[in-house]
């Protein structure tokens, strides 16, 4: 007896199919990522939900409010040191003042960070973004790191890839920004995974996040101290066996080896970023932030080719180099990078004097 074959699917049928499937993607990816509609469900404390925090939910909580208006840029140490009511008490007491440092990021995000936040009434007036350092001179490459991704993915279009995937080396990487650019399903696919597979804990950390924005207490700093750490010979003492990432970054401060010119991408990003504040009519103000908790082994005059050139043009300020040195020692850090709650209150208070003395009519009392 011959075995019954199984009837083959028409190729017809089978090209529908995919069409069916092809459409069906386009369209969650059209509708669900594309559209904006996934990022209120973003994994707050994400590089993704950092971004989003701060380009959709905070806005809509901002009540309009009178000029001037501040915005503070910068990663997690501008985040940790510029307390933005503070500021604004001692800038007169008006106006939208906005803390939109993201923890992690870089120049290479700062201009579409800012491209998407909504003005405040009236658009922003001033921005300061906050430097780790004005040197040019760098630990790594920046143009070759790939974290960027985690921030701007939803945020590429076509001709963003075109520049962003020509400064990637790595031809993974390439094909990271342009799948990222191409299809925002892609882009969020990590985000996602995340999701589906804690769905109610995605809910409680969304819930909490909403629930902060809208009562919560302002961000006040953190306590705690570096005192006791220093330098025998060549070599960082008082730290604790676990502190490897603090080692790594104090080793890095004090002797700074293996250093790279990466002035190249500062220059590209620091000045899109510029280029896209003075195009609102806002001013640009570069700060040093506070960050040599230790002394150099070696004096060095800083390689700042970058911050000479962007002085030049109308509408940006450098604020001096040393403008907050004075925070620059272990008691005022609570970890390697980041200042505690008592320096917190000092870079404020010397940022509203520094700004004041810059723009006496606009912001002094």
């Amino acid at each position: 007896m011959r075995a019954r074959v199984a009837p083959m699917t028409p190729p017809r049928t089978t090209v529908r199919a995919l069409l069916c499937g092809m459409l069906l993607f386009a369209a969650v990816d059209l509708g669900l990522f594309r559209s904006g509609l996934y990022a209120w469900l973003a994994k707050p404390n994400s590089s993704l939900g950092w971004f989003t925090r701060h380009t959709r939910f905070e806005p809509l909580a901002r009540p309009p409010v009178e000029q001037p208006s501040v915005l503070l840029l910068g990663d997690s140490t501008m985040g940790e040191a510029g307390d933005e009511r503070a500021l604004r008490s001692r800038l007169g007491g008006r106006g939208t003042f906005t803390n939109a440092a993201v923890p992690g990021s870089t120049p290479r995000v700062w201009p579409y960070l800012f491209a998407q936040m909504p003005a405040p009434p009236g658009g922003w007036r001033y921005v300061v973004v906050g430097l780790r350092d004005f040197d040019d001179d760098g630990a790594g490459p920046m143009g070759e790191r790939r974290h960027d991704l985690s921030f701007l993915g939803p945020a590429l279009g076509l001709a963003d890839a075109c520049v962003i995937a020509g400064e990637f080396r790595d031809a993974a990487a390439r094909r990271e920004v342009w799948l990222s650019a191409l299809c925002k399903a892609h882009a969020w696919r990590r985000d996602l995974q995340d999701l589906l597979a804690a769905p109610y804990q995605r809910y409680l950390e969304v819930r909490r996040q909403f629930g902060w924005l809208r009562w919560g207490q302002p961000y006040a700093g953190r306590d705690g101290s570096m005192v006791g750490i220093g330098v025998e010979g060549d070599r960082v003492v008082g730290l604790r066996p676990d502190q490897h990432d603090a080692l790594q970054q104090l080793t890095h401060l004090v002797w700074r080896r293996d250093v790279v010119d990466d002035s190249g991408h500062r220059r590209r990003w620091l000045g899109e970023l510029v280029d896209r504040v003075t195009a609102t009519g806002a001013q640009v103000v570069f700060v040093r932030m506070p960050s040599q908790l230790l002394p150099r082994a070696a004096a060095r005059v800083p390689a700042t080719a970058v911050l000479d050139e962007l002085a030049r043009r109308p509408g940006v300020h450098v604020l001096p180099f040393d403008a907050f040195a004075e925070l620059e020692r272990p008691e005022c850090f609570f970890d390697a990078l980041h200042v505690n709650r008592a320096a917190r209150t000092r870079f404020t208070e010397l940022l509203a004097e520094a700004l004041r003395a810059r723009f006496p009519a606009d912001l002094g009392r």
